[in-house]
């Protein structure tokens, strides 16, 4: 299933490159450019959206960094959400936890933040699930195009899914 998530993923990608991306890039002037200084840690640090490590202490917030209205892609949010179960072990509640900080952020537009706020309900109620599935039948619904097929027999549970 890992390989089949990979494929996917990887041909989104390349589907959905614009062609600006192949275009030379265009100088950015040094008065806007922003910058992060990266501060070395002593102890290893646990990314879990709770900052409570001594480490995130001597850190420098990065609001400076993060202009307002910046945005987040519903790919890089099903990716990063992947990430944090997959290499960093985090519990489903975790995830949702770093969601819903996301959602709340007073700087940051999640794309279709409604159909996230959404999905992370379901995720809510069925951790077993990926949030990643979570989004795809929130997507499904958004668009009108239920019931959403799957093979997955935890995602055909939900409303709006079927399985095939």
């Amino acid at each position: 299933m890992t390989r089949v998530r990979y494929l996917v993923v990887a041909a989104l990608c390349v589907c959905f490159i614009p062609a600006a991306a192949f275009q030379a890039p265009v100088p950015v002037p040094p008065a806007a450019r922003r910058e992060i200084v990266a501060v070395p840690a002593a102890t290893p640090i646990v990314v879990d959206g709770a900052l409570t490590d001594a480490a995130w202490s001597a850190a420098v917030p990065a609001e400076g960094f993060v202009q307002k209205g910046a945005w987040v892609s519903l790919l890089a949010l099903a990716e990063a959400t992947w990430v944090l179960a997959a290499v960093y072990g985090r519990s489903a509640a975790e995830i949702a936890r770093a969601v819903e900080m996301l959602l709340d952020h007073k700087d940051l537009t999640v794309q279709d933040s409604e159909v996230v706020a959404a999905a992370l309900a379901i995720f809510r109620k069925r951790p077993r699930l990926g949030f990643s599935d979570c989004l795809l039948i929130e997507l499904a619904r958004k668009s009108g195009h239920l019931p959403l097929g799957t093979f997955d027999r935890e995602l055909s549970k939900v409303p709006g899914a079927a399985r095939l």
